[in-house]
């Protein structure tokens, strides 16, 4: 007994050291949505000045393209979307069974809703508060389309801002519309309900959630410069301008 005894004292002491070493460990450096805003920053920046190096005016759309792109690439890599494909350029390791879980979400911190994550339960609430973002946006625009039609003579806000404002209300519900269904509930319960772990393309089902945010933020961050696509015309310059303008293309 006596011998069982130590063994047990001896066990107790070796989970105590290393639930000590554990404990001990160095945090480790995680992609995640400041991450990804970052890179979008640092991209949009580094495009446009590539744009402007490439001899395009800086009045011009095509920088503007390109930096849209640039950044686009840029906010992917900061959420890790292309780890995968670095760690097979570089010959390194393939991901660790640690760190596959860490990316399916088997981690229960609040964290794990802002990153990059293949859980489809993560993704699907993902989904629905993107979703439901997007329809405060929508519905706030909305409120103040109705405040400038609120009687004939209201002037609320310059006929250009009121153009912006119809474009991005539609935008957004377009945007909304189109996801509300499929990408919250879809996401969530159809594992569930045909008992599968995942879905069958989790890296793709992410990927679109993520970049459903781009454009819609994008598009508000533009609007608030000053620069929208609705205000200027640019979407439809197109098809009657012989001039290459790119205002499209980034819509």
């Amino acid at each position: 007994m006596g011998a069982d005894s130590g063994e047990c004292e001896v066990g107790v002491g070796m989970a105590t050291l290393s639930a000590s070493t554990v404990a001990r460990q160095p945090r480790q450096f995680r992609l995640n949505i400041v991450t990804a805003a970052i890179g979008c920053v640092l991209g949009f920046f580094i495009g446009l000045r590539l744009g402007i190096a490439a001899g395009f005016a800086p009045d011009d759309n095509a920088p503007l393209f390109i930096a849209y792109a640039v950044g686009g690439f840029g906010y992917l890599l900061g959420l890790g979307f292309f780890n995968p494909a670095i760690r097979w350029g570089l010959g390194l390791p393939a991901a660790s069974a640690r760190q596959a879980a860490y990316t399916y979400g088997e981690s229960q911190s609040i964290s794990r809703y802002f990153r990059l994550t293949l859980d489809h339960k993560v993704i699907g609430i993902q989904y629905l508060a993107l979703v439901l973002a997007m329809f405060c946006f929508g519905g706030f625009s909305a409120m103040l389309i109705r405040l400038e039609l609120i009687n004939a003579d209201a002037t609320f806000f310059a006929p250009d801002t009121y153009l912006t404002l119809i474009g991005l209300h539609s935008g957004t519900m377009v945007f909304m519309g189109t996801s509300a269904i499929i990408g919250p509930l879809g996401n969530y319960f159809i594992p569930i309900m045909i008992g599968a772990r995942r879905m069958a393309y989790p890296w793709l089902e992410a990927l679109s959630m993520w970049l459903l945010r781009l454009p819609h933020r994008m598009d508000w961050v533009r609007a608030s410069r000053g620069r929208s696509a609705h205000r200027d015309g640019q979407l439809y310059r197109g098809l009657h301008s012989g001039s290459r303008r790119f205002g499209g293309l980034v819509y």
